[in-house]
């Protein structure tokens, strides 16, 4: 989770556009808020999908989507 909060400062730090900015903004401010309205189900398969994904079992999205077209 570290390197994936670092790799999001890096991108974010090269960002010009005022306005993607405060679109990041409002997205990690309203976060909190997003989460209280999920079901205590749909939290617990997010928290399961970032526990598979921290431990390597996800897959590229470019192959994710390549399987869904």
């Amino acid at each position: 989770m570290e390197a994936t909060k670092l790799e999001l400062t890096k991108q974010i730090m090269k960002v010009e556009d005022a306005s993607l900015l405060e679109k990041v903004k409002a997205l990690l401010s309203t976060e909190n808020e997003f989460w209280d309205n999920l079901t205590e189900q749909q939290q617990k398969e997010i928290q399961l999908g970032i526990k598979q994904l921290d431990s390597g079992q996800g897959i590229p999205f470019d192959e994710f989507l390549k399987k869904h077209e």
